[in-house]
């Protein structure tokens, strides 16, 4: 028959061995063998047991604590858009003033969606523009957050950065042409900056590399304007 100090030694480690395999069943059969193991020991020396049980128990929680600890992930941080404009803004060159980039794209996240609430914006874009085409609405077409988005951040009065318009005539012939304000170093042109274009989403911020926006074909808006002229003047011509 086993001494009462022996049988609450092997309670306490079944108990043990138990918590262990259901926080860790990968590792049940070397934790549950070690700890019987290390129990077994224990009783073989002398000395008093109930220091024997407090240092087994102390173990126990420490082992317990290590293997949840190492299961637990870390945390995954949190998609912050306006600091990855920032850092784009920041990016475009050497001289661009940090706390520009900062204020830019603050202000860009924040207006896009102010514009959208001012537009009366409650359905898809497409949707908006028939409204403002049939007179119901009164702006919110794409060239309306172009022209609001480049003269909010123009009062800006930035050093480091201009402000540009970008025009994309259609793929397709049923399509029409879309317009964009553009972000740019100073001295940069449309392809060396960034399209902020707030209509394509209906108010929430879309921006990209112009470059890397494959969607539209970008041009400067002036030399667009001016081809769309020549070709009405030619047109104009041939009609005689």
């Amino acid at each position: 028959m086993l001494a009462k100090d022996e049988i609450a030694v092997n309670r306490a480690c079944g108990r043990a061995a138990t918590t262990v395999m259901l926080t860790a069943p990968f590792q049940t059969a070397c934790v549950d063998c070690s700890l019987f193991a290390w129990c077994t020991q224990r009783l073989g020396h002398s000395g008093n047991k109930q220091d024997i049980m407090k240092q087994l128990i102390s173990s126990l929680i420490l082992l317990s604590t290590v293997i949840l600890g190492g299961c637990a992930q870390a945390p995954v941080p949190l998609h912050d858009p306006v600091a990855e404009l920032t850092q784009s803004i920041a990016a475009l060159g050497p001289d661009v003033d940090p706390d520009e980039a900062r204020r830019a794209a603050e202000i860009s996240y924040s207006y896009a969606s102010q514009l959208a609430q001012d537009y009366g914006v409650t359905t898809a874009p497409l949707v908006h523009n028939s409204k403002v085409n049939a007179g119901i609405k009164d702006r919110g077409l794409c060239y309306h957050y172009a022209e609001d988005m480049q003269a909010r951040l123009d009062r800006e009065g930035f050093k480091t950065l201009v402000m540009l318009r970008a025009i994309a005539e259609p793929k397709v012939v049923f399509l029409i042409d879309h317009s964009t304000a553009v972000i740019a170093p100073r001295a940069g042109d449309i392809y060396d900056g960034i399209v902020l274009d707030a209509w394509r989403d209906g108010g929430a911020l879309f921006w990209s590399p112009t470059v890397e926006d494959t969607r539209y074909n970008w041009e400067p808006r002036m030399r667009v304007l001016e081809r769309k002229r020549e070709q009405r003047v030619a047109r104009e011509a041939v009609a005689g």
